[in-house]
């Protein structure tokens, strides 16, 4: 008898745990928490950011425009979806946290010297409820 309360008890709690942290999960973000989350930082403090505050790497078919020198890039930071070689350099992220999506713009001179570094910062961010 002790054993199944205690195994009822033990079940009770892990699950009240799990229902807390989907409900934190759930909440959706308002731009300016996003923005907090990004504004002046590195591209790497941007992104480790936006992974501890729940957002995953979302994207669809990274892979069949991209150049071969890209693809060891790309490969290392599964978020990013596309870089372009020229202007710029933007790298893309993109995220989803939720039912939401969030595409970032790195500067990055499209490069992963130039993205790793403390020069590499954020661009524009958009923010929707349905994927780009």
């Amino acid at each position: 008898m002790k054993k199944m309360l205690i195994t009822l008890v033990a079940i009770s709690l892990s699950s009240a745990s799990f229902a807390v942290q989907s409900s934190q999960q759930s909440k959706k973000m308002t731009k300016k928490q996003i923005s907090g989350l990004i504004a002046t930082k590195s591209c790497l403090q941007a992104r480790s950011n936006l992974f501890k505050n729940g957002w995953k790497a979302f994207h669809r078919d990274r892979f069949g425009a991209m150049l071969e020198f890209h693809e060891p890039f790309l490969k290392k930071y599964p978020d990013l979806d596309t870089c372009r070689v020229t202007g710029y350099g933007e790298c893309f992220g993109n995220y989803k946290r939720g039912n939401q999506y969030l595409m970032v713009t790195y500067l990055a001179e499209g490069s992963q010297e130039r993205f790793e570094s403390s020069y590499c910062g954020t661009g524009e961010f958009k923010l929707s409820n349905s994927p780009f």
